[in-house]
């Protein structure tokens, strides 16, 4: 392959990014795996926290599907969620889209649902989409610090935003450092949805907003914000 062929080939695909296609109605599933953009929660995760949720109904779970195809509900997806340090919002239909502000989020966890079969059958789909900017210092990193003794917990915690900045010393200030650096990024969400054959790039606020109130007004979508 020539040199120009390999720059080419790289300016197509700048970035490698992690995704998972659809498996049965693992989409929830998907989701969370492309947010977190490695295989963070398998099936059987999925399943334990649908259970830790509900104890009271072992063979016969509301939260997942009783076939063990997945279909996993809001409940196990926010849990995986919160369960690693994310806060996450409903968003309110009352609001308008527009005011959202993409900046402050690290992605938003979208459910449509569709009707099948002369509309007597409701099936709901999950997708994402993420902020690319937004670097978050809670879940993984602080939950391996916990293995560690109290000693080098301090050093554990504490990350380095950029070259430039100093060390932050607590959430609170990481969370600002961050937001700081995000103003000067370019704008970078990316759709991953399951069902596509590959990530979305999108590359300006306006194009999602746009989707965001497209989906909500003809998909009967419910928003959560993941903060």
């Amino acid at each position: 392959m020539s040199n120009s062929n390999k720059k080419k080939k790289k300016e197509t695909q700048p970035t490698e990014l992690y995704f998972e296609r659809q498996r049965k109605k693992l989409c929830g599933l998907h989701s969370l795996n492309n947010f977190f953009q490695y295989q963070k929660f398998t099936q059987k995760d999925m399943n334990d926290i649908a259970y830790e949720i509900d104890i009271t109904n072992r063979f016969i779970n509301p939260h997942k599907s009783v076939l063990g195809l997945g279909d996993y509900d809001a409940n196990v997806l926010v849990k995986a969620l919160t369960s690693n340090g994310y806060d996450i919002q409903w968003f309110d239909k009352r609001e308008k889209i527009e005011d959202l502000n993409l900046d402050e989020i690290h992605g938003i966890l979208i459910n449509t649902i569709s009707f099948r079969i002369f509309s007597l059958y409701e099936a709901r789909h999950w997708f994402i989409l993420k902020n690319m900017n937004q670097i978050k210092i809670k879940s993984d990193l602080e939950n391996n610090n916990n293995n560690n003794n109290n000693n080098n917990n301090n050093n554990n915690n504490n990350k380095t935003i950029s070259p430039n900045t100093k060390t932050a010393t607590s959430n609170s200030e990481i969370d600002q450092n961050s937001s700081i650096e995000n103003l000067q990024k370019p704008f970078s969400y990316v759709l991953f949805n399951s069902s596509n054959s590959s990530p979305l790039p999108i590359e300006t606020k306006e194009k999602v907003l746009s989707y965001l109130g497209y989906i909500l007004n003809y998909s009967n979508a419910e928003l959560i914000l993941i903060k």
